[in-house]
């Protein structure tokens, strides 16, 4: 569950409705550090498609959407999803909805998905379900990266710290680098993919679940995939505030 009362969808949908960026992901030097950080710890160059939830305002998803040709972007507070639709309107691949992660997430498959400033939000039980989960959306090869602040602040049921620990023993993905910086902390991990196996048509080798010791990585073999468990669909009652809806929508005061 989402930290009690503090951290609930209500509290936050109450922050964005009172300040326009509560946590100055704009014009904060310490935000630009961090995004400036995650994307030179990307893989890649380029990805068909990313997910970001916890998206805030859009101001990462509007740095990581030349990267990719389709992005989706989530956020639990309906207007803070809204403002990302403004943030991103000059990128046509982005796509922004109004979700809760614990219970609407997208069935992919993503080549990337950025786990960034929200893990702490949750207690360890719904964290570990939720990276176990996640990590079902990503196609063979695709990579998840993780960025925390590694401050103590109330509103956290968690550390950062205790994020990416819980992190690496729940998701059922190779882990691959982490590096500390002045104040986050920032990991990457890469799931096994099936070197004998076709292209699922658009590039991108699936993944092998059925035999977990005939997996390797593109750098070399490592046998022992686990099992994942069956992923979620995202609920019917997921509100899209995309594009088109902006001719309807109105911001809050």
């Amino acid at each position: 569950m989402l930290h009690p009362n503090i951290n609930s969808l209500e509290a936050f949908e109450a922050k964005y409705r009172r300040q326009v960026d509560p946590w100055d992901f704009k014009f904060s030097r310490y935000e630009r550090r961090r995004y400036a950080a995650t994307l030179g710890a990307l893989g890649r160059a380029h990805y068909l498609d990313a997910f970001e939830p916890g998206c805030s305002i859009g101001e990462f998803t509007a740095l990581l959407a030349p990267r990719c040709d389709r992005l989706l972007a989530t956020d639990i507070s309906l207007t803070a999803a809204r403002r990302a639709v403004v943030r991103c309107a000059e990128f046509p691949g982005v796509e922004v909805k109004c979700a809760d992660i614990r219970s609407e997430l997208p069935s992919g498959p993503f080549e990337l998905v950025v786990f960034s400033e929200i893990g702490y939000y949750f207690d360890a039980a719904d964290l570990g379900d939720i990276a176990t989960r996640l990590a079902a959306t990503i196609s063979g090869g695709g990579e998840f990266i993780a960025v925390h602040w590694l401050g103590h602040s109330t509103d956290h049921a968690l550390h950062g710290d205790e994020v990416h620990d819980l992190l690496r023993s729940h998701l059922p993905l190779e882990w691959v680098c982490g590096n500390r910086f002045d104040g986050f902390r920032i990991d990457q991990w890469r799931k096994l993919i099936d070197t004998r196996a076709r292209d699922d048509g658009r590039g991108r080798h699936a993944d092998l679940t059925a035999d977990p010791d005939a997996v390797e990585l593109e750098r070399g073999a490592r046998p022992g995939l686990h099992r994942q468990r069956p992923l979620d669909q995202v609920g019917s009652e997921a509100r899209i505030v995309g594009r088109l809806d902006l001719r309807t929508a109105r911001l809050p005061p």
